[in-house]
């Protein structure tokens, strides 16, 4: 029980009797990502922290130990003054469905809607409508599920064999490709 946080009973439509109860489990959660976005640097605080880091000095320049010293110090001024400007963001944890589409999107919402109004009202015509709009919905739904996966294979059949293993494998976190064994008994160097 300790394990179950940000439970809540579901608003949408499951297309069955029952609501669903969402929940995460502690272990569920995956690790919080981190990046920054070069597009959403303010350039005003950049020029600002590296003039005050850098300012107008020159440094004695004499012999190489020294050309390596100054390059450092304007490294590290041009590195601070960007992770100021350009902070660290969490990454959202959404995935992008490859067969979603606005058409589906706005399917699912009359179907939802048509449910909330057959629900408080009760009336037979209201649950009929209810069920021609879910049963659309879960139509289109598999129409574009079995047109996206037919598209992927039909573009996986045409490339080179490693690329193809490599385009499988490349959507799935777990499936990271690795060395392979070649039939020398050596193992590959790289990833081509």
């Amino acid at each position: 029980m300790q394990d179950i946080h940000a439970w809540e009973v579901s608003k949408e439509d499951t297309m069955s009797d029952h609501r669903r109860i969402n929940f995460l489990l502690e272990q569920d959660k995956p690790a919080s990502r981190y990046c920054r976005n070069p597009r959403r640097t303010n350039w005003e605080v950049f020029y600002k922290e590296l003039s005050q880091s850098i300012g107008l000095w020159i440094g004695r320049v004499k012999s190489p130990a020294d050309i390596e010293r100054e390059l450092t110090r304007v490294n590290s001024a041009l590195i601070n003054a960007y992770e100021k400007a350009c902070p660290l963001r969490k990454v959202s944890g959404r995935h992008c469905v490859p067969w979603w589409n606005n058409e589906l999107k706005k399917l699912k919402k009359k179907a939802n809607r048509a449910f909330h109004i057959a629900y408080k009202s009760g009336s037979e015509e209201d649950w009929n409508k209810h069920r021609e709009a879910r049963r659309a919905f879960k139509k289109l739904v598999r129409r574009c599920k079995r047109e996206c996966w037919q598209n992927f294979c039909y573009n996986v059949e045409g490339t080179h064999e490693s690329s193809r293993l490599d385009r499988i494998l490349g959507n799935t976190a777990t499936g990271k490709l690795g060395m392979l064994l070649m039939p020398n008994g050596k193992w590959t160097e790289s990833s081509e």
